[in-house]
């Protein structure tokens, strides 16, 4: 039988196959600004949760995708939908930011304020009551999105900047049920 370490490390391999071959796309398709913003958070979240597993070489690489195709290409583009393109895009964004921040200070901070700025957007679509404007597939899109970039801004900055205060959001886990 295989150790945890064993299984850590085929996991952590597998996971870096699939950050490499994202990173060698020519671009994540910004014309779909959804597919950026999925690529993002995926790559933010592997680069976060991998770190200490990569060598140096696997960081830059994963790091310098997430600001080209990403990061600089939505600089001061935010989405101002408030559909749930929003928080795809700008939770996406926001999560990769995150992720590369240390490294990244010219960019990543512009990124992460232009995320916040724009979330709340799509966020007062649950006033006063928690409905939820689009059916309950794009809810639960919707939901993953925006739940993974507020618990990623609790973790990294020990807050979520009034984001979950908006009215409305206390009571968006009705929506499904109703």
């Amino acid at each position: 039988t295989q150790t945890d370490e064993e299984i850590k490390n085929i996991y952590a391999q597998r996971c870096m196959v699939m950050m490499e071959a994202a990173a060698s796309y020519p671009d994540w398709n910004p014309s779909k600004s959804l597919n950026t913003g999925e690529i993002a958070r995926a790559m933010g979240i592997g680069y976060d949760w991998l770190y200490d597993w990569m060598d140096e070489s696997q960081r830059s690489l994963v790091r310098n995708a997430i600001v080209e195709k990403a990061l600089m290409v939505f600089e001061d583009r935010p989405n101002k939908n408030k559909n749930n393109w929003n928080p795809v895009v700008n939770g996406g964004l926001l999560i990769a930011a995150l992720a590369v921040a240390a490294q990244e200070q010219s960019i990543a901070p512009k990124i992460v304020v232009q995320s916040i700025s724009e979330l709340p957007n799509a966020l007062r679509c649950f006033a006063p009551d928690g409905a939820f404007p689009e059916a309950s597939g794009y809810f639960g899109y919707w939901m993953d999105y925006m739940s993974t970039a507020l618990s990623a801004l609790q973790t990294a900055m020990g807050e979520d900047f009034g984001l979950g205060d908006i009215p409305g959001m206390d009571k968006a886990g009705y929506f499904p049920i109703y």
